[in-house]
């Protein structure tokens, strides 16, 4: 009975869940009661607010006021930054209990506490060790740490950061690890560059909007978790070529000295030695850096320098350095060089970066990249970059297209294909001291790019005026234009067709009215010599005179059919078909193409048809046959046509020619082979006739 009555009462629960709106999924979730469980929530998880219940210590805490007030609390599991909504006073050690929810900032998980309750103050939890690479670790964050490191700089932070902080550097620049300390003494000898240390603290990190990590940080309550292991270790002086040949896989980074000339300095960024064949970039410490005074160094002082071993993109650099002068002035003169194209050739490539260079190139532009001038010199092929301070300026009549001397600091440059597969550099850049180690040695060309691109630019709109006025015009005098243009094609027609008819004539009439006058000048010198022979000379001319009668009154038939528009050829013999044998005995049959075809140009189509009204005629008069048959053919480069017939026949190579006043054949032949075709007579007494034209359609 006791059962049935709690099973409606859970039933009578959710009733009053689901009427209040309570989504049963978020109340279902358990309070969360230790870091482990916190932290392996997911970043949805973690942002949707999950409610917790804390017990722990008090590891690190921050109380600069009530707006900046959170700590972190450890538990056996882990630690977590706990925000308060409200100040309460809280000492490092002491022991808390913290109720709220989860929430995600730019240091990961955090809890925003609705609740605290304290407990007594004791001792701080024993220090979980790890080494400093260990602190990238993600499992590592919130949990109260010891790290023993080398300091490689110290300095206090901006003040505007409550309450002001203890900043000391850890670790190389690459993987660096700041411990920030909230109560210190500024003059503790502990800060001197190269001392080791063991803190401890409790890591975080900085994130970005995807929980990525950007930056490692240990936080720290004091000086009092702070203990110095060893003193700094003055570094025996090394030749600045041992240095060189430091390698990260073999050694630690431990301090190094050399010394050198500078040839580069950039305070507080850059500083460049060499000492003979060798050279070395220097990064040195900031300017605010505690107990090492700022470098005073110039260009060509000669100086000691103290800094820790890294790989730069090529060779050997020494980060987190100590600039000392010593007072001696020894400048080094620049290895000069045709161009970059013969520096990047040099056995010796290894040894170049970070020397002092000069070389020769053409500028071709001019860039700002934050508060450098960047030139852009084409240098024997290869393109580099060349680089000063831009409130430097660039000396006057240079520009684009300059031819110039340059000396700097030489720069070798990887690509990561090159990097992996071990190969020398293939590009290189120069870092200059200022514009004063720029020399001008030939002057770029009055029209330079900017100028050519201006003429340009108004010769493009000059053009497009004159186009604009030549549109207007063009459109006012369109009518005028056509008609010029009518008129000048048909005067090309019309001198085509005159030279076409001149040239039929000349080959035709005229020969055929030469032969008449020679043989009428022949007859009137025989008439009183040989008078017999006056008769057949008579007639022969008479023959002439009716040759050339026909040939005008085809030349006539050729200016009828030649003027029209091009049509298609089998029509026009179809038709001359029909007329031939509207006036003949003899059946004459036409046999052309039944699919469309090609539209000639009418004097081709004329011609063509002469020549087989001609054929047509002479079968009619001299073969008295019965059948005449005219079949036209096409094919991919040529027309062929052949008239046939069935009458008597004759043998070609005995038929009359010229000379006996007999023209049809060779008349016939003439015009095709002006035509570029051929003609064929195919004839057998008693075996009729077949006459083959053909004529490349190229002719058309």
């Amino acid at each position: 009975m006791a059962h049935f009555w709690r099973l409606m009462f859970c039933r009578l629960l959710l009733l009053v869940f689901f009427f209040l709106g309570i989504c049963p999924s978020q109340a279902g979730f358990p309070i969360i009661t230790s870091v482990d469980a916190a932290r392996s929530l997911s970043f949805a998880e973690a942002s949707s607010g999950r409610e917790v219940c804390l017990e722990g210590v008090a590891t690190y805490v921050r109380d600069a006021s009530p707006q900046q007030f959170n700590f972190n609390l450890n538990d056996p599991t882990g630690g977590v930054m706990v925000y308060p909504s409200e100040w309460v006073s809280l000492s490092p050690g002491q022991k808390v209990r913290v109720e709220g929810r989860t929430e995600v900032s730019i240091h990961g998980l955090r809890v925003a506490a609705t609740k605290i309750e304290l407990g007594p103050i004791g001792m701080l939890p024993v220090a979980h060790p790890v080494v400093v690479e260990e602190l990238h670790l993600r499992e590592n964050v919130g949990r109260y740490v010891q790290v023993d490191a080398t300091l490689r700089s110290s300095r206090l932070e901006l003040p505007v950061i409550k309450p002001q902080r203890l900043a000391l550097d850890l670790g190389p620049v690459r993987d660096r690890v700041t411990a920030w300390i909230i109560h210190f003494d500024a003059s503790s000898r502990a800060w001197i560059p190269g001392v080791r240390l063991r803190l401890k603290g409790v890591p975080l990190h900085w994130t970005n909007a995807r929980g990525q990590t950007q930056s490692v940080s240990l936080m720290m309550n004091s000086t009092t978790d702070l203990e110095v292991i060893s003193p700094p270790v003055t570094p025996e002086p090394m030749p600045l070529g041992e240095v060189l040949l430091w390698n990260r896989a073999a050694r630690d980074a431990e301090r190094m000295a050399t010394s050198g000339v500078v040839t580069m300095h950039r305070p507080g960024e850059l500083v460049v030695i060499q000492d003979g064949q060798h050279a070395i970039r220097i990064r040195p410490m900031a300017s605010e850096a505690l107990g090492v005074p700022p470098s005073v160094a110039t260009v060509g002082d000669r100086v000691e320098v103290y800094g820790f071993p890294a790989m730069g993109e090529y060779t050997t650099e020494l980060e987190d350095s100590e600039v000392r002068a010593s007072g001696v002035r020894d400048p080094v003169l620049p290895t000069e060089y045709a161009d970059a194209a013969v520096l990047l050739a040099d056995s010796s490539l290894v040894d170049l970066d970070g020397r002092l260079v000069r070389l020769k190139g053409t500028l071709r532009g001019v860039q700002k990249q934050e508060n450098l001038c960047v030139l852009e010199i084409d240098s024997g092929g290869v393109f580099l970059a060349a680089s000063f301070p831009w409130e430097e300026g660039l000396p006057q009549l240079m520009r684009p297209g300059s031819v110039v001397a340059l000396t700097g600091v030489c720069n070798l440059h990887l690509s990561e294909q090159r990097r992996r597969l071990g190969r020398t550099p293939n590009q290189m850049s120069l870092i200059l001291q200022d514009s004063r180690e720029l020399s001008l040695i030939k002057a770029a060309p009055w029209w330079d790019r900017t100028r050519l691109l201006n003429a340009l630019a108004i010769a493009a709109a000059l053009a497009t005026l004159a186009g604009l006025w030549a549109a207007h015009a063009s459109r006012r005098n369109s009518r005028l234009k056509q008609e010029i243009a009518r008129r000048e094609a048909a005067e090309s027609r019309l001198s085509m067709e005159r030279t076409r008819v001149a040239g039929d004539l000349h080959d035709t009439l005229e020969q055929t009215l030469l032969a008449a006058d020679l043989q009428l000048s022949a007859a009137a010198r025989s008439l009183e010599v040989q008078p017999k022979a006056v008769s057949s000379r008579l007639a022969l001319v008479g023959q002439l005179l009716s040759r050339g009668r026909q040939e005008v009154r085809e030349a006539v038939w050729d200016l009828h059919v030649g003027g029209g528009k091009p049509q298609p050829l089998g029509h026009l013999l179809n038709a001359a078909c029909r007329d031939a044998a509207a006036a003949a005995t003899a059946k004459i049959e036409f046999d052309g193409p039944q699919e469309e075809e090609p539209l000639l140009p009418a004097p081709l189509s004329a011609q063509l048809i002469r020549v087989v009204r001609e054929s047509m005629t002479n079968a009619l008069k001299h073969g008295a046959p019965k059948r005449v048959a005219v079949r036209l053919r096409y094919n991919s480069s040529q027309i062929e046509v052949t008239i046939s017939d069935d009458g008597l026949g004759f043998s070609p190579e005995k038929a009359m020619g010229p000379a006996s006043g007999h023209f049809g054949l060779s008349g016939m032949r003439e015009r095709i082979q002006r035509l570029g075709g051929e003609f064929a007579i195919r004839s057998t007494p008693g075996m009729g006739v077949d006459v083959v034209l053909s004529v490349p359609i190229a002719t058309s």
